[in-house]
């Protein structure tokens, strides 16, 4: 097994999805042997490949060489045999037969007619005006040609020669004892070739092993420190430069995100981001708090296992299908805003984007205030009746003359109660302004609490 070395990107411990540091892993896999066989294979397909074909060549090229020879050995043989002929006459066709080197003798008469042949019954053999080499033999003085033998059902190579009367001569000779001549020299070739097929086996196993080991002891962390052969030189240089690049790119990248968790922690709302399928890739402390889990055990984690909220869970589920969506829900003692907005890229949604706001005090001021009026509309309504009641009496006449005087008071203290009242409603929706300046004063204390009480 071979240690690779490799560089691997961590997720942040507090969120789990962005890239906070660059580092090395170990990873064992049978890199060696899967290359080193890779290599002998293919050195030893392109051995074999070489030996194949050279074999091939030198076949065709002893087989030529062998073939022109039996051609030349036949024309000598026809030539000698003619001039044999012109001085003893047939019947040195017949001590030229006997011997075992010469080829088939044939005799042919001008007309075709078979006048002597060493192998078979002239009387019995067809007529051989239209034999090819005959023909070319008649009209050129010689001819070849090769053929199967009708006869003999044997692959021949003829070789006609006119002769001085008139008549042919013609020699042929089995032209497939080229090939057993040459099966019988491929028996020693094989013998041969195994050894030498054993040597490449041993030079390709040895040759790959030579090239695999200083591949896999590079340092790649450090590729200008390697000592190997000058092929892997513009390899290493390459390898340098990008170790380089990617060193500067995770700077780059790690500032980066410092920025963002520096940011996104320190919003008030929370925010958390998801993928397509609804897990969490990001989550700021804040919303982790809201939601009362662990951000690093809440990444990759399914958002609606964080919060089994139904608005909670609605909402997400409108974001998931591409809708956006603005709703509420309570957790324990305080209210929470949810904005759901889903990331798109064209039609597919891509992930989602959650923000979490307290609106507890909103909530609460709003109910406060609501409680507020209902108080000073009732807080108004018993100075306003006093008041209508008094006019009332006042404008039908029902009170005498001596009570006109007393009356008249009440109205005016009901009236300025209501004008205490609208005063202190100014004054407070002026202080929700948050903008104005609240005068400071020394009261007496014992004369406020004993006017309460």
């Amino acid at each position: 097994m071979k240690t690779l070395r490799y560089n691997y990107i961590e997720k942040d411990d507090k969120t789990g999805i962005v890239i906070r540091n660059m580092q090395q892993g170990v990873l064992n896999v049978s890199l060696e042997e899967s290359m080193k066989k890779r290599i002998y294979n293919s050195m030893l397909l392109l051995a074999l490949i070489t030996l194949f074909i050279s074999a091939l060549l030198f076949t065709g090229v002893v087989y030529g060489d062998f073939h022109r020879q039996m051609k030349n050995k036949v024309q000598n043989d026809a030539y000698l045999l003619s001039i044999g002929y012109d001085t003893g006459g047939k019947e040195y066709f017949l001590k030229a037969a006997s011997q075992k080197d010469t080829g088939r003798i044939t005799w042919v008469a001008a007309d075709g007619a078979i006048l002597y042949d060493s192998v078979s019954d002239p009387a019995k053999m067809d007529n051989h005006k239209n034999r090819t080499e005959v023909i070319k033999a008649l009209q050129n003085g010689s001819g070849e040609a090769l053929r199967r033998s009708h006869t003999l059902g044997v692959k021949n190579y003829y070789y006609a020669l006119l002769l001085n009367d008139g008549t042919v001569l013609r020699i042929s000779v089995n032209a497939d004892s080229a090939m057993k001549t040459l099966s019988k020299f491929s028996l020693h070739g094989l013998l041969v070739l195994l050894p030498t097929i054993l040597l490449t086996l041993f030079l390709a196993g040895k040759l790959s092993e030579k090239i695999i080991t200083p591949i896999n002891n590079l340092n790649l962390d450090n590729p200008m420190t390697n000592e190997v052969y000058d092929e892997l030189s513009p390899l290493l240089t390459r390898i340098d430069k990008q170790n380089e690049q990617i060193r500067l790119q995770m700077e780059t990248i790690k500032e980066t995100q410092a920025e963002f968790y520096a940011i996104i922690d320190n919003i008030g709302e929370g925010i958390i981001i998801l993928n397509h399928t609804g897990h969490v890739l990001t989550i700021n402390k804040r919303a982790a708090s809201i939601l009362n889990v662990s951000p690093s055990d809440s990444i990759n984690k399914h958002i609606l296992s964080l919060s089994r909220d139904s608005t909670f869970q609605r909402g997400v589920e409108r974001a998931t299908e591409g809708q956006n969506s603005d709703d509420e829900f309570i957790k324990g003692d305080s209210t929470y805003r949810l904005l759901a907005s889903p990331v798109q890229s064209e039609n597919p949604v891509k992930g989602v984007l959650l923000f979490l706001m307290d609106v507890t005090e909103k909530r609460n001021a709003e109910k406060l205030r609501r409680e507020f009026s209902a108080n000073v509309s009732h807080e108004l309504k018993t100075p306003l009746t006093a008041i209508l009641g008094y006019a009332e009496l006042l404008k039908n006449g029902l009170v005498q003359e001596k009570d006109i005087r007393d009356f008249s008071g009440r109205i005016y203290d009901e009236a300025k109660h209501m004008t205490s009242l609208i005063d202190d409603i100014i004054r407070i929706s002026r202080l929700d302004e948050k903008n104005v300046k609240i005068p400071y004063e020394k009261v007496d204390l014992f004369k406020i609490a004993k006017d309460v009480t």
